[in-house]
């Protein structure tokens, strides 16, 4: 089978780790099948309109657009692009990744060649505890988009749940993300070490929160550290808001890391923070359980799938004696928590139970 992915987020020269899930996923598509990935990337600082990007390694042909400009003739001449490959390749099936132009275009595509779609969503905006908000002409097509794809993916019932609260209407299907981690020999650090991995966006992630309460945890002669892992706009506000409370020696910002480098952080700490408020799914949960590490986490929607009393602690969101208590409490019992019971958590998120669960969609 031809299958042509239409992606919104992939892993690029400006961003090795954006959309990295989405690539694994692709990864695993193309042991049974042909794959020709589409995907467009801004990049206003280079010197050409126009710089593309083809690569083919076994079953998978990836075509990268780094475009300059955004106005209305650079759109035209990317839809050009990406219909002269489309038409080229000429798919059995679309499957567009995380709803935007890409999804429109496979819509439009359906309706001229009626070549069928599905949709795999992943955007956590559809949330009214998100800060994201759709303009009217964006959520009237998603809501047409979702009405005729043949399946709409979701990462999780919380998702699927906030997309019917926003009046997206479609034959909707759960399939969780896929973790795949690497267990590596390496002690824990001596002092007690939370970690948060994201994207340093302050009004999603809510991090300054945690910088408040690790402060709060120091006051009560807590002895904790705070490693941070990720980039982002707030990154200089967060950074600030650090040193105002003196806690250059308890709290390292350590930027963004490459999988491998990320995994043997998780290692060496001993409990991952979430303090989102919402997440569609939270893969850095279901990766840190994996890893053998119990999670602390705000009630934000995909983390209350999986996360249970004998994984980490679950907390109401935004309420910084909350998270101060749940980061006490998990310090206090982290000898209750067993790793057998933390990377069985894996099982559902397994490669093999996606790849069967995909394919059987493609073949419906």
């Amino acid at each position: 089978m031809k299958i042509l992915h239409l992606t919104k987020w992939y892993p690029n020269l400006l961003d090795p780790t954006k959309g990295i899930f989405i690539k694994r996923q692709i990864d695993l598509i193309s042991k049974n099948n042909d794959n020709k990935i589409i995907y467009l990337q801004k990049n206003s600082n280079q010197i050409n309109n126009y710089i593309i990007k083809r690569t083919k390694k076994n079953n998978i042909e990836e075509f990268i657009v780094y475009y300059k400009k955004n106005n209305i003739i650079s759109k035209i001449n990317l839809l050009y692009l990406c219909l002269k490959e489309i038409i080229n390749y000429n798919p059995d099936i679309i499957h567009s990744h995380i709803m935007g132009w890409n999804s429109t275009l496979s819509y439009l595509i359906y309706k001229f060649k009626n070549i069928p779609f599905i949709v795999s969503e992943h955007w956590s905006g559809y949330s009214t505890k998100s800060k994201y908000r759709l303009s009217n002409l964006s959520k009237f097509i998603r809501i047409l988009v979702a009405k005729n794809t043949k399946v709409l993916i979701v990462v999780s019932n919380s998702l699927k749940n906030e997309m019917i609260k926003f009046g997206i209407k479609s034959q909707f299907k759960v399939i969780p993300n896929v973790v795949d981690c690497k267990i590596y020999s390496v002690k824990k650090n001596k002092i007690f070490t939370f970690i948060f991995i994201g994207d340093l966006i302050d009004e999603v992630k809510n991090i300054s929160q945690i910088i408040i309460a690790i402060n709060e945890l120091i006051k009560k002669n807590i002895d904790v550290k705070l490693n941070i892992i990720g980039d982002g706009k707030d990154l200089k506000n967060l950074k600030k808001l650090r040193n105002k409370l003196f806690l250059n020696k308890i709290i390292n910002f350590l930027g963004p890391k490459s999988k491998e480098n990320i995994d043997i952080y998780i290692q060496k700490s001993h409990v991952l923070i979430i303090n989102s408020f919402y997440e569609s799914f939270s893969i850095v949960c279901a990766e840190a359980l994996s890893l053998g590490i119990p999670v602390i986490s705000s009630k934000c929607g995909g983390p209350e799938e999986y996360l249970n009393k004998s994984t980490g602690i679950l907390f109401d969101n935004n309420i910084t004696n909350n998270l101060i208590n749940a980061m006490i409490e998990i310090k206090r019992n982290y000898k209750n928590y067993r790793k057998k019971n933390l990377i069985k958590i894996s099982d559902k998120f397994k490669s093999s139970e996606f790849q069967n669960k995909i394919n059987k969609l493609y073949e419906i």
